[in-house]
């Protein structure tokens, strides 16, 4: 089965494999031929062994006996040269028709044999090759004609008649020649377009190869692109996360720029905050080695100086150099020598500008269009989130400042309710007789929006304070602050309505009163009704006489005039 699979010409050395579709065409093609000669000369050995053996012509059946071997060997041997096995089989098919030539004169067979000979010279070895042996072919039966015309030949006893005569090589040598020359130039043209047809497709497969490996390179290149911008774009969203997580202002900064830089690949980020004069943008958080040694000098450029940072901050528009090396106006850095492609970005809300992002990679051409709307959009993000920061900074300074007004308000309307009340306390006692027990002493304050009013001293015997009843204490604390400043709230407020009341009664007894003296006793009266009034006296001057409380509005309050 093997030596079928090894003989049959489907079967292709990969030698002949390797070199493209015309060798192996013409491996197989030269394969059915060789099995062809070998299937032919197989049964000429079978009649002519019979023939030599009856004839005891044992030099005829030796010959026939090498011929078949060498042209067995020669199918088999696949391995050895094509060129070799392919001369081998023309030099047999020429030697044949030659032989049978010179042996029996004019003959078809002969003829037939060397047309063989040219179709499998020029498919196998080419259209040059082909006219070659047909000029070897038409060259040799010139010869033979010589030889056999003029004498220097005996014509053979079974030799055609025409083989003595001129016309006879001349009628079968001419039409002979012309057919080879035909079979030649045909089988020279059909292998040229084959040729051409292999070559067109080799071009059009390395051509599809070629469009393969760069339609390949634009996928994956397309593909790294792709990555490259969702990572960015989950990178913008990280950092997103973090402007509104993060709580710590330097905290946020330093995490903003490197989740920038890693997320984008870039080769150095850095935030500057404008200060108090707004006259400079002073870095707050800078990467790697060279952001911090900048914070540890205080790094800072001139608002509107000669940096890319200077000129965004100033103008709050964002300046972008894809090639540092053109840029006129730039802080060249030393920390950072690779910088090829800079941002400067202005951290800004509703015309404020707070600080500038500074971006930078060390490749010219570095960002993109969708870099720079991305970038922008996390500046405006965290300039938001300084907004809202401040803002709120702002609400938790007056709020404190309402609960200052709110304690102080409280600490002096209490302080003026003691002064009345004097001490305002009350006691409970139980009388426990656990003689040896333990003391507790716990105290709770009366809390009152940040403001201490009193406390509730508590005294435990025998145990440890139960949670629970300390957080029942801290229930009857608050509501009992509740109600005490309600209870004053209501006192302040009838207190009010009573004098308001007085004042009122005092305004009617005045307003019956229809002399001046009248007015002026009765005044005085009311006056010194006041439980802190001594004595009262009231004195009309002229305007002219009358002093000025321009200096010290307090004074007539003071009991100086």
């Amino acid at each position: 089965m093997n030596l079928f699979r090894l003989i049959s010409p489907k079967t292709t050395p990969a030698a002949v494999a390797d070199k493209g579709e015309l060798h192996v065409w013409r491996e197989r093609l030269m394969q059915t031929f060789l099995l062809g000669a070998s299937s032919l000369l197989m049964i000429g050995f079978l009649i002519i062994g019979i023939v030599s053996v009856m004839n005891r012509q044992w030099g005829l059946l030796l010959g026939i006996t090498v011929i078949l071997a060498v042209f067995l060997w020669i199918t088999i041997s696949r391995k050895l040269p094509f060129g070799l096995r392919a001369g081998f089989l023309v030099g047999a098919l020429f030697l044949a028709g030659t032989i049978i030539l010179l042996r029996n004169g004019l003959s078809g067979i002969a003829f037939a044999i060397l047309l063989g000979f040219l179709l499998a010279t020029t498919n196998l070895l080419g259209g040059k090759s082909g006219f070659q042996a047909l000029g070897i072919t038409a060259v040799a039966t010139i010869f033979f004609a010589v030889l056999f015309l003029t004498g220097s030949r005996p014509i053979p006893e079974n030799a055609s008649p025409d083989t003595a005569r001129l016309v006879g090589w001349l009628s079968s040598g001419i039409p002979f020649i012309l057919m080879g020359a035909m079979v030649v130039t045909g089988s020279s043209i059909l292998l040229k377009g084959m040729e051409d047809s292999i070559k067109s497709q080799q071009k059009l497969a390395r051509d599809l190869d070629r469009e393969r490996a760069t339609l390949a390179a634009r996928v994956e290149e397309r593909t790294s692109e792709l990555e490259t911008a969702l990572n960015r774009l989950q990178g913008a969203a990280d950092i997103s996360r973090s402007i509104v997580t993060v709580t710590e202002f330097n905290t946020l900064l330093q995490q903003v720029v490197d989740l920038i830089l890693d997320r984008f690949r870039l080769y150095y980020v850095g935030i500057f905050m404008m200060d108090d004069a707004n006259e400079y943008a002073v870095l707050q958080a800078g990467t790697g080695e060279a952001g911090q040694k900048m914070l540890a000098q205080n790094h800072r450029l001139l608002r509107g100086g000669s940096s890319m940072i200077g000129w965004a901050v100033a103008r709050n528009e964002p300046r972008i150099t894809q090639e540092t090396m053109f840029e006129k106006i730039r802080f060249k850095n030393p920390l950072l020598p690779l910088t090829r492609s800079e941002m400067a970005i202005p951290i800004s809300s509703r015309d404020v500008v707070f600080g500038a992002m500074t971006i930078q990679a060390d490749e010219i051409n570095a960002f993109s269009q969708e870099d720079i709307s991305l970038l922008q959009s996390i500046a405006d993000s965290l300039a938001i989130a300084i907004e809202n920061a401040k803002l709120y900074e702002d609400n938790q300074n007056y709020l404190e400042e309402i609960r200052g007004l709110n304690r102080a308000y409280l600490e002096q309307a209490w302080s003026k309710t003691l002064e009345i009340h004097q001490d305002l306390s009350a006691e409970y006692e139980m009388e426990l007789n656990l003689p040896g027990a333990d003391i507790h002493n716990v105290e709770v304050p009366i809390i009152l929006r940040d403001q201490v009013l009193g406390t509730i001293q508590l005294e435990f015997t025998g145990k440890q304070p139960d949670p629970d009843e300390l957080q029942l204490v801290d229930s009857i604390a608050i509501q009992t602050a509740l109600a005490l400043d309600n209870a004053r709230l209501l006192e302040e407020t009838q207190n009010q309505a009573l004098q308001e009341q007085k004042v009122n009664d005092i305004s009617t007894s005045i307003s019956r009163a229809s002399t001046i003296d009248e007015i002026l006793r009765i005044a005085a009266l009311e006056i010194g009704n006041l439980p802190t009034i001594a004595e009262v006296s009231i004195h009309l001057v002229p305007p002219e006489l009358t002093p000025s409380y321009a200096d010290d509005p307090q004074d007539h309050h003071n009991g100086h005039h």
